[in-house]
């Protein structure tokens, strides 16, 4: 099993390098787990890395809303540095859980790996479209292709923004203890580069890295993960997702300590100019104001959280003026001859 994911990722990204190290490498969220949040409704109460989500299906009970863990992420104190790390188990499907899958078919997973991703994974999404094609005998080659070649927005929502950024591969320490029994469960990262296309209205992948992390001794070891680029275009988010186990080989009890994400890469946003642009009041109430130094025009485009264009003015002076009408953060690209200028802007 662990071959063939190789092989699917070798297959897709033939004769693609990865990029190299290079300064301004945006941050991880929350990168060595030292941070959390709890989360849950009543008896439902769990803690997840702040940043990060774990496996979880939204449930609307009365007109209750409240997040249902499917599979937990946990904090303990055994850290590669630090105070936390975060450990994943595989674990059997509570009463719950096996009773909601059983409502949606044959499907046969009794368990399922612990799962934690920066982004939002739509479970029952994913599962509902897993199950059907495990239905029609589709390889795990044929599976994964077709899971990625289709609209991602359908599984994942979120990520880590870019902003220019091109990754070169993932690296962090861990430590991985098989389930009782298991001679072959490992676990798994898989990066996954988005960038949405507001011809199609669709966020495609245009890059990938996927990895095992075999057993080891009790003893943290550093791994590195390479990120290949897709021939589709640059990315504009990252989706970092962590399995305890492989599905097709998951063990019960696997546990997977994991400490101290980095990114690497490239870097092509020219900050050059950086001085020469600057923008305000930020945060706002909706108006931004443009302020360019030395008077030249630039082409401006604002994206929202997700990577969606939402307003976008050529030839722009100093004190152009943009409305931007709903609240959040949103990325305010400016090209200036031929250079971008990325800034963050906050909408209360």
């Amino acid at each position: 099993m662990k071959k063939l994911y190789i092989a699917v990722l070798s297959a897709l990204v033939l004769g693609i390098s990865p990029k190299m190290m290079s300064q301004n490498t945006p941050e991880i969220p929350n990168n060595s787990f030292e941070n959390w949040t709890s989360e849950g409704f009543i008896i439902f109460q769990y803690e997840s890395p702040t940043g990060w989500q774990s496996l979880s299906v939204d449930i609307d009970t009365f007109g209750i809303q409240f997040s249902y863990p499917i599979s937990s992420v946990n904090k303990t104190t055994d850290a590669q540095s630090g105070t936390y790390a975060a450990i994943l188990e595989t674990k059997q499907f509570d009463e719950l859980i096996s009773s909601a899958l059983s409502s949606m078919g044959n499907i046969e997973f009794t368990g399922l790996p612990s799962i934690m991703s920066i982004g939002k994974i739509n479970v029952l999404s994913m599962i509902t479209d897993l199950a059907g094609m495990m239905n029609d005998d589709m390889g795990m080659e044929s599976l994964l292709q077709t899971l990625l070649a289709g609209d991602i927005s359908n599984y994942l929502q979120g990520g880590m923004p870019l902003n220019g950024f091109t990754p070169g591969g993932l690296k962090g320490h861990y430590k991985y203890i098989p389930g009782e029994n298991s001679t072959d469960d490992a676990a798994m990262i898989l990066l996954v580069g988005t960038r949405y296309d507001s011809g199609s209205n669709r966020r495609s992948v245009t890059g990938l890295g996927m990895s095992v992390l075999e057993a080891t001794n009790n003893e943290y070891q550093e791994f590195e993960i390479p990120y290949f680029t897709l021939p589709l275009g640059t990315a504009d988010s990252l989706e970092i997702i962590i399995f305890s186990s492989q599905i097709q080989n998951m063990a019960i009890g696997s546990k997977l300590y994991i400490d101290n994400l980095s990114l690497s890469g490239t870097n092509s946003i020219n900050s050059a100019d950086d001085s020469k642009i600057n923008c305000y009041p930020n945060p706002t109430i909706g108006n931004i104001t443009l302020s360019i130094s030395d008077n030249s025009s630039a082409d401006v485009i604002f994206y929202n959280n997700v990577g969606q264009k939402v307003l976008e003015q050529k030839d722009c002076d100093n004190g152009t003026i943009f409305t931007l009408p709903q609240s959040g953060t949103y990325l305010m690209v400016v090209t200036q001859n031929g250079h971008k200028t990325v800034k963050t802007i906050v909408v209360k």
